[in-house]
């Protein structure tokens, strides 16, 4: 079995300062998308582990390889 972790690098330093309409509303669209994510996922939806999606704040690692 695989574990995995996704993660999402910003495309300049000063990202979350500077989002554009079109960055802002494709972040709103995302926490959807991960909603749907876990009501589609076979195991917790199947009943045979329990799973919930938690709030995060973004955070920005600086100096650290991709």
């Amino acid at each position: 079995m695989g574990e995995w972790v996704f993660f999402m690098h910003p495309p300049r330093d000063d990202f979350i300062a500077t989002m554009t309409d079109a960055e802002r509303s494709a972040f709103g669209a995302h926490e959807e998308a991960a909603r749907r994510v876990v009501a589609d996922e076979p195991v917790t939806s199947g009943g045979y582990m329990d799973g919930d999606l938690r709030p995060y704040r973004l955070g920005l690692l600086r100096g650290r390889d991709r």
